[in-house]
Formats: structure tokens, C-alpha cells, sequence
């Protein structure tokens, strides 16, 4: 079986191959929280947190400009980063079966989205903008929420 780790320790965000890795796969590791310091994750393309126990994502998660697929399916989640619009190069967003309770605004920001998959959580509304601004929008995966 898999050996729960509760936490990310900082620490190892600071090793040099962080600034290297481009995939980072968390998933099932029973991860309670992560670290603040996410931004330094320069050329992670592809953060895969799902499965875990996270009840919610630091700010600095949207620091990781490189960012392209975040998988955040299977947590706590109550909500996403305000700030999630400057991840100007997320193509796909994977956040079922939370307890997501609305999508923030700024991300109809993240123009570059083909595939946003929130089903199964408490969103209620969505942003207004969000078939507006994201043209390259393939998939909007929605099932299983309370929206009107």
C-alpha cells in the first residue's frame, strides 16, 4: 500500500530538481496541505494533486506559469485561487468531485483552456464570462452540481 504523507514538506520544493521537474504527480498520497512555496515549481507542466485530503491550494500555485494540466479531483476543495487567472498557459483543469462552491472569475482569464472538468461539486453559477473569453474551450464538464 501507498504510505500517507499528510504534507509536502517545504523543504523539498527548495531541492535543485525542483526547478527542473516537469511533472509532479501527488496523487493518493493522502496530502492534508502543500506548501506555500509552489511558485518555485518553474517548469512543472503537469501538477497532479488528485485523490488527496487538500482542503484548499495556496496562492502560489498560480505563480507556476508553465503550468498546463492541474488535476485537483478528489480533495476538500471548497475553492479555487482567487488568483488562478495567471496561469496563462493551463490548457486543462480537473477539479471534480469537490466541494467547490463557484469558479473564481479570473479564470476566464486563462485563455488558452480547452478543458475545465468541475463535475460533481456545489457550483451553483458559473462566471458569466467564462464561454465569452474562453474561445478555445472544447469541454465543460458540469454534471452532478446544483447550477440554475
Amino acid at each position: 500500500g501507498r504510505i500517507p504523507l499528510w504534507r509536502v514538506p517545504g523543504s523539498l520544493l527548495v531541492c535543485t530538481w525542483a526547478k527542473t521537474v516537469r511533472e509532479l504527480n501527488l496523487e493518493g498520497c493522502s496530502l492534508k496541505s502543500i506548501p506555500d512555496n509552489m511558485g518555485v515549481l518553474k517548469s512543472v507542466r503537469v501538477l497532479n494533486l488528485s485523490e488527496n485530503r487538500l482542503v484548499q491550494l495556496p496562492k502560489s500555485v498560480s505563480s507556476i506559469q508553465s503550468l498546463e494540466i492541474l488535476n485537483v479531483s478528489g480533495n476538500k476543495l471548497k475553492s479555487l485561487p482567487d488568483n488562478i487567472g495567471l496561469l496563462q498557459n493551463l490548457v486543462e483543469l480537473f477539479a471534480s468531485n469537490n466541494f467547490l462552491k463557484e469558479l473564481p472569475n479570473s479564470l476566464c482569464e486563462c485563455f488558452k483552456l480547452t478543458v475545465i472538468n468541475i463535475e460533481n461539486n456545489l457550483c451553483q453559477k458559473l462566471p458569466r464570462r467564462l464561454c465569452l473569453n474562453l474561445s478555445n474551450l472544447q469541454s465543460l464538464k458540469v454534471e452532478g452540481n446544483p447550477l440554475k
